[in-house]
């Protein structure tokens, strides 16, 4: 048996693994070939569609037959209603805006002068819905003329005036046979809207090309997938599982044709070698995604050791983007989502204010830290403030000799601008755009059988009774080839659920 329509809306008909079809699957299909091919297509549609039903689901479908019937009607006596030799009725042509002198007419279609050029028209080329408003408009009204144009509406998807005119044909007819035929119809309206919703949804398959890939493939999809009926419809649910693959394979080479761009939110400049700055001014909130609010990195002992004076807890907020900036108080800390391989480097510009006031010799104590190298195990470069460098080496404060001097700690209230950076062998760390602290790092391992410490991510980190706020953050670094394939992964599977959403219900 060929299937009832090429490609994927014929094949979600066919019986697969033992599955059987279902009847609004069947009835969807031939209205949909009706929409789109005509009645001959539909008629094929209709029959191999309730051959693949058991026998019990077959009977209900005399109605669609008799729809069918009638339709094919309608289109027989169009060689007679439309004339050669006179104007193209307005009605026939105001959807397909076709207009012009007819010259010719046969049982196929008829040939259409437009100024000097000819065209040459099937019948099942006009809109449903202008042959409706056609054959509707005849006068005397019949009861004939009227269900036609009711079907034909109710096909075409416009079912309230469809129902309407049923309506009226039952009533103001009683006496005609199609009063009996309305009445079979509207008694079958669950099922017939079943079978419409279905044919939206096989018609938005239909409307992807079978060999689209990259781009066009992405646009089409997007394109046919909007409809909240179509989602609703079992066509779109069995449909899904098997264009999902096709998208994910034009996802990747998106995301590849975009580069990481696509996987921060902050704005993205892309050099050679993977390398990217990643700036952050904060001025949007979706900024915020792309640095993760989690627990401090482990400090178990040391000066930071047992580093947690008493804050209310009731001003304890999480960084967040508001009025321009980043904003966090009291205890908060932000990793970027990113993890970095080989040279690595973090800028931003912070003010700090007090919580509370306080008297002019009180010292508060807090520490505003912006972190790299961080291996996520206890392991980590710092720079509190600009002012100095500090290692933390599997949760212990470590020794790392420092040269330069040591500038004051930057007073509340006021903008600073610092850096921390790894570079050359070199780590440095900067206030107010001066290096002031330097210390020697290759990143080998202090010693025999440990490994050497290339890459990381990098952090901020805030704790004490302050309020920080955090901008125009920059962080520059090669980004980490298996953190790059894996956000791809991930940025993929978001997308594909974006651009063929789940099932509806």
């Amino acid at each position: 048996m060929e299937p009832i329509c090429a490609g994927l809306a014929g094949a979600l008909l066919l019986l697969a693994a033992g599955e059987e079809t279902s009847p609004p699957l069947v009835r969807g299909a031939w209205i949909r070939a009706f929409r789109a091919e005509g009645t001959a297509e539909a008629a094929k549609a209709l029959e191999e569609g309730t051959a693949l039903l058991p026998e019990a689901a077959r009977p209900p479908f005399d109605v669609d037959r008799s729809l069918l019937e009638r339709m094919k009607g309608v289109f027989a006596s169009l060689p007679t209603r439309v004339k050669a030799g006179e104007k193209l009725p307005g009605a026939l042509g105001k959807t397909t805006r076709l207009r012009g002198d007819v010259l010719a007419v046969d049982e196929e279609g008829f040939t259409l002068k437009e100024a000097r050029e000819e065209k040459r028209i099937p019948w099942s080329g006009l809109a449903k819905r202008d042959l409706a408003d056609f054959v509707s408009a005849r006068e005397p009204r019949n009861a004939r003329d009227l269900f036609d144009a009711a079907a034909l509406r109710l096909l075409d998807g416009d079912a309230e005036r469809a129902w309407k005119g049923l309506q009226q044909v039952r009533t103001a007819f009683a006496a005609e046979p199609e009063a009996a035929l309305a009445s079979s119809v509207l008694d079958a309206r669950t099922p017939l809207e079943a079978g419409l919703r279905e044919a939206k949804g096989l018609a938005a398959f239909r409307s992807v090309p079978e060999d689209a890939s990259g781009a066009p493939l992405l646009a089409a999809v997007r394109a046919a997938f909007t409809d909240p009926e179509v989602l609703a419809s079992e066509a779109y649910g069995k449909g899904r599982e098997g264009l999902a693959p096709r998208v994910s394979t034009a996802l990747e080479g998106e995301y590849a044709r975009e580069g990481v761009k696509s996987a921060f939110r902050g704005a993205v400049e892309v050099a050679e070698g993977g390398r990217v700055s990643l700036r952050y001014a904060f001025e949007r909130v979706e900024e915020a995604g792309d640095w993760i609010l989690e627990p401090y990195p482990s400090v178990r002992s040391g000066a930071w050791g047992g580093f947690d004076p008493k804050i209310d807890a009731a001003k304890v907020q999480d960084w967040g983007v508001r009025e321009g900036g980043l904003f966090a108080a009291g205890r908060a800390s932000a990793r970027h989502v990113a993890q970095f391989t080989g040279e690595v480097s973090v800028k931003l510009s912070f003010k700090v204010t007090t919580l509370e006031k306080v008297a002019p010799k009180e010292v508060v104590i807090y520490l505003l830290l912006a972190g790299i190298l961080d291996d996520r195990k206890g392991t980590f470069v710092c720079s509190p403030g600009g002012t100095n460098l500090v290692r933390v080496k599997k949760g212990e404060l470590a020794q790392l000799p420092t040269t330069g001097s040591i500038p004051p700690v930057p007073p509340f209230g006021k903008v600073h601008e610092m850096k921390v950076e790894w570079k050359g062998g070199k780590l440095t760390a900067a206030l107010g755009g001066k290096t002031s602290i330097e210390a020697a790092f290759t990143g080998a391992p202090d010693k025999p059988g440990q490994s050497p410490q290339t890459g990381g991510t990098v952090f901020l980190w805030l704790e004490g009774p302050v309020l920080a706020r955090v901008d125009d953050v920059v962080v520059e670094g090669t980004l980490d080839p298996a953190w790059v394939e894996s956000s791809k992964k991930d940025w993929v599977a978001k997308q594909v659920l974006q651009t063929l959403p789940a099932a509806g219900k």
